[in-house]
């Protein structure tokens, strides 16, 4: 398995030769595929009768649009239940412990494929099945071990890990509850749609939560004080750093897709972030204490910016780089692995006020050719006195913020930039307004938009836990 230091170091490289082409149109799908719709694996499909669940598992060529209809349909192979439509992800599989599955496997595709997954606990070698162009094969297994699974399908000859393109999307969950599970959960399949550069055609990327990036990602609607369960699988060849904003959850368990293994509730370190590897799965609870706009999202600031779409333009390209030198502004917009989380306040909620709160003053500022290829350095300065610091001074990392558990504080944040900025307190639990995230943080009618040039922002917050936490851009995150 690619260690995730290799897989990042691939994946920059990659992006900035990649980034600096011309774009070229998209491949259309078929004239002959149908529509795929996405899903959020809220229903199960198949028919349970008894203690045996059927499913009649279609393998189509498919259209998709994985960012609404900003961009053209690319073309899929998608799974479909019988005498329905494409999916991304695939059909939900979702069962009792100790049901029997019985899948009927059809290719209706004109491509030899091979379709993994449907027997969890088997070695990868034993849980495959090969399906020629037009034929159909029968699965049945026993669901006898609790957990988080998921199916796949590739071109024959391909890895499951090596699925970039047309078979990018061939991916579905697998949940067995156990016995008296009862907390709501929340399924999201991490996928990929990546085009290389060969063949006269560039680098084109979709990241998606369940067949979507954002803006056009479910939000996930909770209310305060009411637990929840994410049950995440990963099926890109990719590690992800995935952070959740406001709370702190506990790892239940990771797997691998064939299986799932349980952690002991006394090594389940409470955490914010937590980092999936390639085709692993975890299962995370939380409880959301504080009401408001929150994020899950991935940490890789390139799967969620411009870069993790097909339309954007990579917020590192040649072109941005001459917009910057030139004094203007690179466009720059939330994409791709991030999933909106809306608290609603439980009865009588009252938003706690920062009184006799000690004011630090946070300066964003830029210092010239301070860089490879003369780039100026943008970063946070601190004043430490009664007199501002000089607008060209930059500490890099930035300043450590000294806070104190249950005392109040005003950071006072100065943005000496020529364009807009923000910041994000990572890992502090405070309200969702100073959380930082331009036109999503905050509750009800009053959202937070962000710091514009020469302009201040004052985030007010009571530390609730003691640690150590960063705190950085959450505009533009990679310049």
């Amino acid at each position: 398995m690619t260690s995730p230091i290799t897989a990042l170091l691939t994946f920059v490289l990659n992006a900035q030769i990649l980034a600096s082409l011309p774009r070229v149109p998209l491949p259309r799908p078929a004239a002959s595929a149908v529509k795929a719709t996405t899903h959020s694996n809220v229903a199960p499909a198949g028919v349970r009768a008894g203690g045996t669940l059927t499913l009649n598992l279609d393998v189509v060529e498919s259209a998709w649009k994985p960012e609404g209809d900003e961009v053209p349909e690319v073309p899929i192979l998608a799974f479909a239940e019988g005498g329905k439509g494409a999916l991304v992800p695939g059909p939900l599989v979702r069962v009792p412990v100790g049901t029997e599955l019985r899948v009927l496997l059809h290719n209706r595709s004109d491509s030899a494929l091979v379709v993994g997954g449907l027997r969890p606990g088997f070695a990868t070698g034993r849980d495959t099945v090969q399906l020629a162009a037009g034929q159909s094969r029968e699965v049945r297994y026993r669901l006898n071990t609790a957990g988080t699974y998921y199916y796949w399908g590739a071109f024959a000859g391909t890895s499951q890990a090596d699925r970039n393109w047309k078979d990018s999307q061939l991916n579905g969950a697998i949940v067995v509850d156990a016995p008296g599970a009862s907390m709501p959960d929340h399924i999201l399949v991490i996928s990929e749609w990546f085009l290389s550069y060969e063949d006269g055609k560039t680098f084109e990327v979709a990241t998606v939560f369940n067949g979507q990036g954002w803006p056009y990602t479910d939000r996930i609607d909770l209310r305060q004080g009411d637990s929840t369960r994410f049950r995440i699988i990963n099926t890109t060849d990719l590690h992800h750093p995935l952070h959740l904003h406001g709370f702190y959850y506990r790892l239940e368990s990771n797997g691998t897709g064939a299986r799932d293994v349980p952690i002991p509730r006394s090594q389940q370190h409470l955490s914010n972030t937590d980092l999936i590897g390639e085709g692993q799965t975890y299962t995370l609870s939380f409880v959301p204490t504080t009401p408001g706009n929150w994020l899950y999202h991935c940490h890789f600031a390139f799967h969620a910016d411009e870069n993790a779409s097909l339309v954007g333009s990579p917020t590192d390209s040649a072109e941005a780089v001459h917009q910057e030198h030139a004094g203007e502004m690179p466009h720059h917009s939330m994409r791709g692995l991030v999933i909106g989380i809306r608290v609603a306040p439980a009865p009588g909620y009252r938003e706690p006020a920062a009184t006799d709160a000690r004011v630090i003053r946070l300066f964003v500022q830029k210092s010239p050719l301070r860089l490879p290829a003369n780039r100026p350095a943008i970063g946070f300065s601190v004043q430490g006195d009664d007199k501002a610091p000089a607008r060209d001074s930059v500490s890099l990392p930035g300043p450590i913020l000294e806070l104190r558990r249950g005392k109040a504080v005003k950071i006072i944040v100065r943005n000496n930039l020529d364009e807009p900025t923000s910041v994000h307190w990572h890992g502090l639990e405070i309200e969702s307004f100073p959380d930082g995230v331009p036109h999503w943080s905050g509750l009800g009618s009053r959202i937070y938009s962000q710091v514009a040039p020469g302009d201040s922002f004052v985030a007010a917050f009571t530390p609730p836990r003691s640690g150590t936490f960063p705190y950085h851009s959450h505009l533009n995150d990679r310049r």
